[in-house]
């Protein structure tokens, strides 16, 4: 927990017996305990909120690329009328030539 070790609480601890007094220490540690609750609460949203936005971004580009390879696959398809028969191309090829 933010790199404080079991001895460094117990500096804190005394410390703030000291400062704040063993009549207020209780309350003040209940009011730390609701704050850092609420902390916890706020940045669970907020980082929730962020890995929404991801996941949103993340979907809009798998749209996009999905669009450009279904255009990509549009204009790849043969045109009617014209075939791709390899026997017809060569049969063209041999009328085209001067004898």
């Amino acid at each position: 927990m933010f790199g404080i070790g079991i001895g460094e609480l117990v500096v804190i601890a005394v410390v703030a017996l000291l400062f704040i007094g063993p009549q207020k220490l209780p309350e003040v540690a209940k009011q730390f305990g609701k704050f850092f609750v609420q902390f916890k609460r706020v940045t669970s949203e907020a980082r929730q909120a962020v890995d929404d936005v991801i996941k949103e971004a993340e979907r809009e580009v798998i749209r996009e690329e999905h669009q450009k390879f279904r255009e990509a696959l549009e204009l790849s398809k043969p045109v009617s009328g014209i075939t791709t028969d390899p026997e017809h191309e060569l049969d063209a090829t041999k009328t085209s030539e001067p004898k």
